[in-house]
Formats: C-alpha cells, structure tokens, sequence
C-alpha cells in the first residue's frame, strides 16, 4: 500500500493474471495484466510525483518496475526478448532511451514515461554494441552489427539509416560523440583497427590501429589539444589516439576492459573498469593514474557508464557475476550496489540519472531518488 496527503492506493499481486490496483478514495480497481512468467513473489507500490508505480520480483528473482496507470505498454521494463544493448541520447529538455535488438532493429522509448515510441528499421545483422548522443540536429544513433557494419541514424530516426563500412567482422565497440571537431562516429573491427566518419560529411578519418588484442571499448576526450580517442584492449591496457591516428599516450594499467569519460562544468574526467575488478580514475590531460577505487568487483568489470549529475560525476560498472556499481567520483567511493539475477549485458546513465540495465534480453529502468 502507499500513499500520500491526497491519494491512497493497496496494489495486489494475483498468481497468473496479474497486478490488482485499487483506489482506497473511491474503492475503484483495475487489472494491469501480466505473462505467466511475470507472476510476482514479491511486491512493493510508491508514488512518484503523479506517477503510480510498483516493483515486483519474479520467482526467477527478474526485477521489474510497472506504472499501474496504464495498461501493459506503461511497463517500464522493456520486455523484448531481443534486447542486446541500451544507449540514452539526451539534452536539457529532452530524453530517448534506445535498445537493438537481435533482428537488428532499434526500438526509440520516452526517456521520462518509458513507453515505447517507436520501432527502427535498419540494420541487415543483430545489433552487438550501441552509442547515442544529442547533438544540435537531433538524436544521433550509432549501432554496431553482426553483419559488420556500423549503421548511424540522425534525426529522422524512422529514416533508413546510413551504413558505415564494412568492416572487418565482428564489430568490437562503438562510439559517437559532438566535438569541437563535429560530429564524429567511431566504429573498431574485428582486426583491432578503429575506423572514423565526420557524421555530417560523410567523410573517412585516418583509422587508427591495429591493436594486437582487439578493442574492447572507445570514448572521446574533447582537451585543450582537440579531440582524443581512448582505446582499451583488455590485455595491452589503454591507448589514446589523436584524430591523424597517432599514438599520443599509453598509460600504465595492462588491463584496463572499458572506458568511459566527459567533461562536467569544465572538469575532464577519465574512468577505467579492469580485468582486476578494479575501477580506476585518470588524469584525462596526462594520461596518468591517479586513484583506484575501494571495494572492487570479484571478476573483471564488463561494462561501464559515466554522467555528470547534480550531485557530482558518477560511473556505474557491471560484471558478469551480476553486480552492479554506483561510484561517486568525487568522493572516490562507492554508493550503491545492485545485484542481478544473472549477469549484466548493457548498461547505460542518463544525465538525469536514470540507469538502464540489460540482463537476460530484457531492459530495466531505475531512477534516480530525490533524496
């Protein structure tokens, strides 16, 4: 039951039919149905702002969260068996949440609602890796293909999307980024090579490779100096590129498996999760360690997003035994862990702070308390 100075609500979990809601003002109800597998052996409801909404857990231990508002498309779980990675693409007044899907197609979501806007066509192979951004013309889209390709969509998300490449198979890692030299796409290969566009020209970059242990994650630092390319390889550690495919810098950890980074009120930030299970923080200037996080994972670190929140930098890691890790940056400390019922295969923060997770083709979205 929850509640508050106007509004008063008891929600019941009903075996194989679903979630019961009722109005304790009116004594109206209403059924919010579920599929056999979502019957829920746990079960909380809370209001936030004008939004009813419920957590339950499965007998298999699946998390899912409902708005009990509206009927089955208010699911904030994104329950599409083919999910295989989640991005977000936001501004100031504006949030998409993207998932790819094993047919290679994308599904466009409410970055505040999470109902689904629309499906996107386009990719001829299952989508294995997935970077959004906003930029000055709208949402941009980069997803990478089994068909090894990587396909980019701007703006007219419902548009047949430009395909770049193709590249040496499998497609690695993917990444798109505005900067202050345009808007640059950046897809790595399956022989280590990293391969660039100027999303708006069209135009190839010089590429930059190859890494002998392949590439495992990309992100752009935008310095003083213009745009640099980080790269991990898992066993040959962290390489930073410039955009003539230099090699500027090769820090010192050997096993650094993502990457991630940005600025936040003129601040640049650089984080790392390894093969150790440690997260790691560097200096995005000179390219050198400069804090390793307590309370490491007990198997490497798979996955990894960053945002600048109100409260600070955060990074949120996941590995493959299901543990997934808020950091508060600032304070180099970590703040809350989440375990999964299996282990983590995307997951991406929302500048608002809202953390989405893959794990067993499914997506699931938590907020940010206010508090």
């Amino acid at each position: 039951m929850c509640y508050d100075d106007t509004r008063a609500f008891a929600v019941i979990a009903i075996r194989n039919q679903g979630l019961r809601v009722w109005d304790l003002r009116s004594g109206s109800s209403h059924l919010i149905q579920a599929r056999p597998d979502e019957t829920a052996y746990a079960l909380t409801c809370y209001l936030m702002d004008d939004m009813l909404a419920a957590v339950t857990v499965n007998q298999d231990g699946v998390l899912r969260t409902w708005n009990l508002q509206h009927p089955r498309e208010g699911e904030n779980s994104a329950a599409d068996p083919g999910v295989q990675m989640v991005a977000w693409a936001a501004s100031a007044s504006e949030s998409l949440l993207v998932t790819g899907h094993v047919d290679g197609s994308l599904t466009a979501w409410s970055g505040n609602t999470h109902e689904g806007r629309y499906r996107i066509p386009g990719a001829t192979g299952a989508i294995t890796h997935l970077a959004a951004t906003m930029a000055q013309q709208g949402s941009v889209i980069l997803g990478g293909s089994a068909d090894g390709s990587g396909w980019l969509w701007c703006d007219d998300l419902t548009a047949e999307p430009r395909r770049l490449g193709p590249v040496a198979k499998p497609v690695t890692a993917v990444t798109v980024a505005d900067t202050s030299a345009g808007l640059l796409a950046f897809v790595a290969d399956g022989q280590g090579t990293v391969r660039s566009w100027d999303v708006a020209s069209g135009a190839e970059g010089v590429p930059m490779g190859p890494h002998d242990n392949g590439v495992q994650a990309l992100t752009l630092l935008d310095v003083d100096r213009g745009p640099r390319l980080a790269t991990a390889d898992g066993n040959a550690g962290m390489r930073v590129w410039d955009l003539s495919g230099e090699v500027v810098a090769m820090p010192g950890s050997e096993w650094v498996n993502v990457i991630a980074g940005g600025s936040i009120d003129g601040q640049r930030w650089l984080v790392s999760g390894d093969a150790d299970g440690v997260v790691r923080l560097w200096d995005p200037d000179h390219y050198i360690c400069i804090a390793e996080l307590p309370d490491p994972h007990d198997s490497p670190i798979t996955h990894l997003s960053f945002a600048g929140l109100p409260g600070g930098p955060v990074a949120v890691t996941g590995d493959r035994l299901g543990r997934v890790q808020f950091w508060d940056l600032a304070r180099r400390q970590p703040v809350v862990t989440i375990w999964l019922p299996a282990d983590c295969s995307g997951l991406a923060l929302s500048a608002a702070g809202a953390l989405a997770i893959v794990c067993e083709g499914e997506v699931f979205v938590l907020r940010r308390s206010a508090q």
